[in-house]
């Protein structure tokens, strides 16, 4: 079980060199006992694919989907409901 859960709520990424920023500025942490919780939040571009390809890379992302667009505190509170860490951590895309 992670100590700390770092939680993310996307919807259409838009600058994919600031996204990728702040995805790596979470996993490149000296702490690593973490889990990374990401709700793409019925995104319609390709956040899907960029997505993916980050859990693929490092299993300590974990992706969930909203099928329709239901706003921030909707998101976070739906990556709340599986986190497991002692800690909440909350990161912007």
């Amino acid at each position: 079980m992670p100590r700390v859960s770092v939680i993310m709520g996307v919807y259409n990424i838009g600058c994919v060199s600031v996204f990728d920023q702040a995805m790596q500025s979470i996993l490149n942490q000296s702490y690593h006992d973490l889990e990374f919780i990401i709700c793409n939040d019925g995104s319609v571009d390709n956040t899907d694919i960029i997505l993916k390809k980050y859990a693929q890379m490092d299993a300590r992302v974990q992706v969930i989907y909203n099928e329709k667009n239901c706003g921030l505190a909707a998101a976070l509170n739906r990556c709340l409901d599986l986190a497991t860490g002692d800690f909440i951590a909350r990161q912007d895309a």
